[in-house]
């Protein structure tokens, strides 16, 4: 069975969170086609490294998002249900924000379940990484984390949070992403 897309970007940005690289909220909006075909938005909003861990990996942390995800395609080769994928960083507010644009066959590539393809649309949000903050669906509760829209819908949007810009220890990109823009180089991380 094929993964959902949902589930896979948030494995791989968990993925790419194995220093302590986490982001603010992501907000995700789908639109459909009326064959069930579309397209989506992430967007990541102040990626940065928490402070959770002794030591500091924001550099290899910014590399590794860098190259695994912006300029590497580890999230294309994780789901054959994503295509004509877009990426790109920017600044916006003094905050490090990514942008991953998509193309979908069918809306059950992307996580949602209608019963026979028929009713209301249904999304499971995984609160195991992310948490819950807005819709323009109708959330049936941390209980039971499901989103349900009418089936007239076309545009879905969810907003979750992962991370907490507060957390004592956390250090943004803005310089590493100013260095990279400007030199088009990684700096490279040091070895101890």
């Amino acid at each position: 069975m094929r993964k959902t897309l949902s589930i896979i970007l948030i494995g791989a940005l968990t993925i790419v969170l194995t220093g302590c690289l986490t982001t603010d909220t992501k907000e995700y909006t789908w639109e459909f086609n009326n064959d069930g075909s579309g397209q989506g938005k992430i967007v990541f909003e102040n990626i940065f490294s928490s402070g959770n861990t002794d030591e500091d990996y924001s550099l290899e942390d910014f590399n590794s998002l860098i190259n695994d995800y912006i300029e590497g395609t580890t999230l294309e080769d994780t789901d054959g249900g994503m295509r004509d994928v877009e990426k790109r960083l920017y600044i916006d507010d003094g905050k490090l924000c990514g942008e991953i644009t998509f193309k979908f066959d069918n809306y059950q590539d992307v996580g949602f379940y209608r019963y026979e393809n028929d009713g209301p649309y249904m999304y499971l949000v995984n609160l195991g990484e992310e948490f819950f903050v807005n819709c323009n669906g109708e959330w049936a509760g941390e209980d039971f984390p499901v989103i349900f829209w009418p089936e007239a819908t076309k545009e879905f949007i969810l907003t979750t949070s992962l991370g907490d810009e507060d957390e004592e220890g956390s250090i943004y990109f803005i310089e590493y992403y100013n260095e990279w823009m400007e030199t088009g180089e990684l700096r490279e991380v040091e070895t101890y």
